[in-house]
C-alpha cells in the first residue's frame, strides 16, 4: 500500500517470523515445557526463564495458570501445557515452599 514494489526487508520478515515460530515450537516439543529441579524451576525455550524456589514470595493462581512472583520477576506457568501426572508433582513442589498460595 505504501510502496510501489516490495523491498527485500519486507519479504525477509515474512519468512523469518514463521521460521522463528516453528523453531520455538519444535524446541519446546522436543524438550519439556517446564523443568523442576531441586532448587530451580525453568522453561525450556530458546529464551528460557528460570526462578529459584527460595526467591519465590507468593504464588497467584489465575484460571489455568500459576504466576510465581519474586522480588523482581514473575514467571507464568500455563497448566494446560503440562502432563496431568506432572501437575501433581508441580503442585507438591509449590505447596512445600510454604509461601502464600
Amino acid at each position: 500500500m505504501f510502496f510501489n514494489h516490495f523491498h527485500i526487508w519486507s519479504q525477509s520478515v515474512g519468512l523469518v517470523l514463521p521460521i522463528l515460530f516453528i523453531v520455538t515450537y519444535m524446541y519446546q516439543y522436543l524438550k519439556q515445557y517446564l523443568t523442576v529441579e531441586e532448587k530451580v524451576i525453568y522453561f525450556n525455550s530458546p529464551f528460557s526463564k528460570k526462578m529459584e524456589f527460595e526467591k519465590i514470595k507468593f504464588i497467584k493462581k489465575v484460571t489455568g495458570e500459576y504466576i510465581l512472583v519474586s522480588d523482581n520477576t514473575e514467571l507464568g506457568i500455563d497448566t494446560a501445557m503440562i502432563d496431568p501426572e506432572s501437575i501433581i508433582y508441580l503442585n507438591m513442589m509449590l505447596k512445600s515452599l510454604n509461601v502464600i498460595f
